[in-house]
């Protein structure tokens, strides 16, 4: 995992976005804890509503996603997520 970094992750992402993230690309919620270095109650208390994460944990969390491809969409009337075809 590359060390996040706050300058590369200007956009900010939602609960949905993140369980749909971890539909694409088969992950539980632990399994995105570990890769991303946080504790899966923080990833559960993001995807509830219940906390939103400090924004070094988000970008740890967006770091692990773009190392599989996937790309969060924020533009306009369009919020999704994407996974790139591999090169």
């Amino acid at each position: 995992m590359k060390p996040p970094n706050d300058s590369i992750h200007t956009i900010d992402i939602t609960a949905e976005q993140v369980r749909a993230a971890r539909a694409l690309v088969g992950w539980s919620q632990d399994e995105l804890a570990n890769r991303a270095g946080v504790t899966r109650r923080t990833i559960a208390a993001f995807e509830s509503g219940e906390k939103v994460p400090h924004r070094s944990t988000m970008c740890r969390i967006l770091s692990v996603f773009e190392d599989s491809r996937v790309s969060f969409i924020n533009s306009g009337e369009v919020i999704g997520v994407v996974r790139k075809a591999q090169a």
